[in-house]
């Protein structure tokens, strides 16, 4: 029973802060200078993973006209970059497969050799997230669609 209580503090001291606030608080130079531009509904609906893969050491975030992209770095060769575009009119990438996400939306996805990659717009936020998830991981695809389907 004490191991088992031991794990289970370990689990909740190892997760990760990764919403907006926090994110703001712990990398306020990288992060929060990059999505201050934002309005408070577009950073409600900025992509922004419950959970990574890996341990975060890093986290960035530019915004470019109606385009934000956030980048999420280990202390290895991990690198997750999330780009979020509001209000993107018809323009999806026509990807070689497609996968269904826990939502409920139908996501182009593939493999670009060192990295994977999903795209899928969202029609109740009118938003198209792309996920791009940098790994050696054999088990990359599959931690990929996890990440997307947390956002």
């Amino acid at each position: 029973m004490l191991v088992f209580l031991g794990f289970l503090l370990l689990i909740g001291c190892s997760s990760q802060d990764l919403g907006v606030n926090d994110l703001k608080e712990s990398y306020p130079d990288s992060f929060a200078t990059g999505v201050e531009s934002l309005s408070e509904e577009q950073q409600s609906k900025l992509g922004l993973p419950n959970d990574v893969p890996f341990t975060v050491s890093n986290v960035a975030a530019e915004t470019e006209g109606n385009e934000t992209m956030v980048e999420y770095q280990s202390d290895g060769s991990d690198r997750l970059v999330v780009t979020t575009i509001y209000e993107p009119g018809n323009i999806l990438q026509d990807l070689e497969n497609q996968l269904n996400l826990n939502s409920g939306s139908v996501a182009g996805a593939e493999d670009r050799g060192d990295s994977y990659y999903i795209e899928w717009y969202n029609g109740d936020e009118d938003t198209i997230y792309q996920v791009e998830y940098f790994s050696d991981s054999e088990e990359r695809p599959q931690q990929t669609l996890s990440i997307a389907n947390s956002i």
